[in-house]
């Protein structure tokens, strides 16, 4: 039984409103998924867990929902060319710890809100608010500070 155009959007729709509020409070853009593994990984993660949740098949609907909500985070264009080569690069480093890391919370992250939806997602901004914490440590360090 193949998902219907309708469900891919409002789904590819409501992962791009989690995953961008968290982007936006952690003042960074959706161009972080191009450089960090973990960022990439976690949103891999939290739409394979809609993916499974949903019972589609991975290798039609799924990659189509994938595809959909990376070409959204990235502001595509809608002909999905950003959201595959997105979806490649993330096929690509699946054996990489960072991904992994990433793919793992951004499934629990999914699954804790639909046990309480009254709590949203908020993996992604926190791994980012402590990785932006660790950087400033870093270049004060170099000032001795």
């Amino acid at each position: 039984m193949g998902v219907d155009n309708e469900t891919i959007h409002t789904l590819s729709d409501l992962t791009n409103r989690f995953v961008s509020f968290q982007l936006v409070t952690a003042s960074r853009t959706s161009s972080v998924l191009k450089s960090d593994r973990w960022c990439l990984g976690y949103c891999f993660g939290f739409v394979d867990a809609i993916i499974q949740r949903m019972g589609m098949d991975q290798y039609t609907d799924g990659l189509l929902l994938m595809t959909v909500t990376f070409d959204k985070l990235l502001g595509g264009s809608g002909d999905l060319e950003l959201g595959s080569s997105l979806v490649g690069l993330a096929l690509n480093k699946q054996t990489e710890r960072d991904f992994r890391d990433g793919l793992q919370k951004g499934g629990e992250d999914f699954l804790a809100y639909r046990r309480n939806s009254k709590l949203p997602p908020g993996g992604l901004h926190l791994y980012l608010r402590k990785k932006k914490k660790t950087v400033l440590e870093q270049v004060m360090g170099l000032f001795g500070r």
